[in-house]
């Protein structure tokens, strides 16, 4: 995305730490935003077929770097994504929000209950990738 409007977005974040509950903030909606909210250089983004416009945004290096697998949002991914835990994780925070062919907008509120409602039935461990 290329998108380079500062005005504030709706997403939901997935906070690596379990002891941290999954919860909606408001974000800078540009690219340069969202990498500032995930305290990431680059971002990565996953498409969530089932939620309309929505796409999860994590750090591109967070493997690279060796953080903390997210497991909450790794799970969540995997109910849209079947088989993306066979071949992937989310490591470090993750957000959930809106999209169109060339921005990042305010996330659904279907979206947004999902990622809110799902929370209690996934599991709420982290573990350091090594």
């Amino acid at each position: 995305m290329a998108n380079t409007g500062a005005r504030p977005i709706r997403s939901v974040l997935f906070p690596t730490d379990p002891a941290e509950r999954v919860r909606t903030v408001s974000v800078d909606g540009s690219t340069a935003g969202l990498c500032q909210a995930l305290d990431a250089w680059s971002l990565d983004h996953i498409l969530m077929p089932g939620l309309p416009r929505t796409t999860l945004v994590r750090d591109a290096k967070g493997k690279a770097h060796q953080g903390t697998t997210n497991t909450r949002a790794t799970q969540f991914v995997e109910r849209y994504v079947r088989g993306f835990s066979r071949s992937g994780s989310i490591v470090g925070p993750a957000l959930l929000v809106g999209s169109t062919d060339s921005d990042w907008t305010n996330i659904s509120p279907a979206a947004e209950q999902a990622a809110l409602t799902e929370q209690p039935h996934l599991g709420l461990g982290a573990r350091r990738r090594g």
